[in-house]
């Protein structure tokens, strides 16, 4: 098993935005109000019109993980994203919770007001924007041995 580790950690001038970076070429972290998206985010997957990034991580050039916020309704955004989503291709949405599929990424993005979790944000709305290559699997848990089996 290979070992993660920040090789490196920088800072903007007002102390308002950190990036960790990996080992790695594109594997880096970002948190703070002053980030953009990553620099190598995928072109097809969009991003809602005038939303702030609030934090943002890649990992690799397929891997990559964005909390975005707006003032717009979370109906406004979901209205949005839905038809935004390809057609064809793998597709489901709960509640405010969209998936799809296409040939080349796995994007789920969830939509939600903000009741709280950060005072500059609070009644806006959030959403979080996970992309993984399209032939990735979904990592699964340990599964807990069968009643009287021993792994």
């Amino acid at each position: 098993m290979e070992k993660a580790g920040v090789e490196k950690v920088e800072g903007d001038d007002q102390g308002k935005t950190f990036t960790f970076k990996g080992s790695k070429p594109g594997e880096e972290v970002t948190f703070g109000t002053t980030q953009k998206m990553p620099e190598n985010f995928p072109a097809d997957v969009p991003v809602y019109p005038g939303a702030k990034v609030m934090a943002a991580a890649a990992s690799g050039q397929d891997a990559f993980s964005v909390t975005l916020t707006t003032n717009d309704p979370v109906a406004k955004v979901v209205e949005f994203y839905n038809s935004k989503i390809p057609a064809d291709g793998e597709r489901m949405a709960i509640a405010n919770m969209l998936t799809y599929t296409t040939d080349k990424h796995r994007v789920t993005i969830m939509v939600n007001e903000n009741e709280g979790a950060a005072a500059d944000s609070v009644g806006k709305t959030i959403l979080v924007l996970t992309v993984g290559a399209a032939n990735e699997t979904p990592t699964k848990s340990a599964e807990a041995p069968a009643k009287g089996k021993k792994k």
